[in-house]
């Protein structure tokens, strides 16, 4: 930091370096592990212009560090991956941004993964939630948490690219109303290396409370459950990061309490192929003849957003690139423009070519 300081004080640039520890601070959460404490910590926005102010001691610009903060008891700690994306938006937060600007290098958030399959087309415009599902449910260019901020201030959120900078990019923007926006597919991504738990017993049918004291056990070891899917006598979940991972202490705990409530079954790695949309429930007509990619594949659960932004698959690992682009080629148009997609990956790519070429592959974080 202390480079980039002196270069713009050598171009005459009126900037002051403020410690970002000095306005980040951690919340604590409820059994944490220790590790999630100083490597993967949670900072809930806040308002506070005349902090931020008194820091910047009048100076213009504020030059400062992304992806560290401080714990409760002033130790140092990192926010984890998108931390530095995360810090622009949650100063942003704090300082009541009229915007944030997010610059990296690829142009914004796309239909699919474009580093599998260059159809992929830029997403133009797309609300805080959809962002927030988009990113959840595997796309990678922006954490939840960095959008989490700006939807809570509700401040405009735009990606741009730094090597092509005068095209547009994705602008995150306050969620528009249900009732006027069209319904949309938006996206077709995937996420990997997940771990589905089953848990069977027929104790659970009928029982009052039998969720309760499954997911008790999650709760005390930290363990953060992704989706859910109930019958009258199995309960299945999915978890994406599991602390110390399958073979690490915290889940083999799980495993033997929840053994103690049932039969419990694991399936580790799987993947999870979500169909991200706006009022997705709505265009079930338009997902229902893709489906067909799924023939004579196995599918081991398969969930629905209870906000109506996803539909979800979990499959084996292997199956998941190639049913992602078979979705994508089905339920994304690759040509036409509108308020809601641009270009292909493969048009912008050379476009920015002939502009001037790109010092780094475009690709996900």
């Amino acid at each position: 930091m202390v480079n980039y300081y002196l270069l713009l004080l050598k171009h005459g640039i009126d900037v002051n370096r403020v410690d970002a520890r000095k306005l980040l601070k951690t919340t604590a959460r409820p059994n944490e592990q220790e590790a999630d404490r100083y490597l993967e910590a949670l900072l809930m926005p806040r308002t506070d212009v005349q902090a931020a102010e008194i820091e910047a001691q009048g100076h213009r610009v504020v030059l400062t560090q992304g992806f560290i903060a401080r714990t409760p008891r002033g130790d140092t700690c990192l926010l984890g991956r998108g931390g530095s994306d995360t810090s622009a938006s949650l100063f942003g937060a704090l300082i009541r941004a009229e915007e944030v600007q997010i610059w990296t290098d690829v142009h914004g958030l796309f239909t699919t993964d474009p580093n599998h399959d260059p159809s992929a087309r830029l997403i133009r415009q797309i609300s805080y939630r959809e962002a927030e599902e988009l990113a959840a449910m595997g796309a990678k260019v922006l954490h939840p948490r960095c959008i989490g901020p700006c939807h809570w201030g509700a401040i405009p959120l735009e990606i741009k690219n730094t090597w092509d900078p005068d095209v547009r990019g994705t602008r995150i923007i306050q969620d528009v109303s249900t009732e006027t926006s069209p319904s949309a597919v938006m996206a077709v991504v995937r996420r990997l290396n997940m771990t589905l738990l089953s848990l069977s017993t027929l104790e659970m049918w009928g029982a009052s409370g039998f969720l309760a004291r499954a997911f008790s056990h999650f709760d005390s070891l930290g363990i953060s459950i992704d989706l859910v899917a109930t019958s009258q006598t199995t309960v299945t979940v999915t978890m994406d990061r599991i602390p110390g991972g399958v073979e690490g202490e915290p889940f083999q705990q799980l495993k033997e309490r929840l053994s103690k409530l049932g039969q419990v079954e694991v399936v580790h790695p799987c993947a999870v192929v979500s169909i991200v949309g706006r009022r997705i429930r709505t265009v079930l007509h338009q997902v229902g003849g893709s489906l067909d990619v799924f023939k004579e594949k196995e599918i081991l659960l398969i969930s629905e957003s209870s906000e109506n932004l996803n539909l979800s698959f979990v499959v084996e690992q292997s199956m998941a690139n190639n049913l992602v682009k078979s979705l994508h080629s089905r339920l994304l148009p690759v040509e036409g423009h509108d308020d809601l997609f641009g270009e292909t990956w493969t048009s912008m790519q050379g476009k920015q070519a002939v502009r001037g070429p790109s010092q780094k592959k475009e690709e996900n974080k």
